[in-house]
């Protein structure tokens, strides 16, 4: 199988063989250096993000997590308390 890929790849000009490297080189050194620069946004973001924000979105974030905990309690007392019944 491998045989017939090098024989479709000695078909081709060494032109079109070295675009389709640089091609694909340049295709992962673009993706690497994306992430850096993403993670840097967000620190910048970070850091000129107002404190009264960041309070209310931890605020937030807690009220969006709290239901969760509060019905695993609530089913944990109903459980108890029908037990108690019987």
């Amino acid at each position: 199988m491998d045989d017939t890929n090098t024989n479709d790849e000695s078909k081709k000009p060494i032109t079109e063989q070295l675009a389709e490297l640089v091609g694909a080189a340049a295709g992962a050194l673009a993706e690497s250096a994306v992430k850096p620069v993403a993670k840097r946004v967000t620190k910048a973001a970070n850091d000129k993000t107002p404190r009264p924000v960041k309070k209310a979105a931890k605020v937030a974030a807690k009220a969006i997590k709290a239901p969760k905990k509060t019905d695993k309690k609530a089913t944990k007392k109903v459980i108890k308390r029908a037990k108690n019944r019987r």
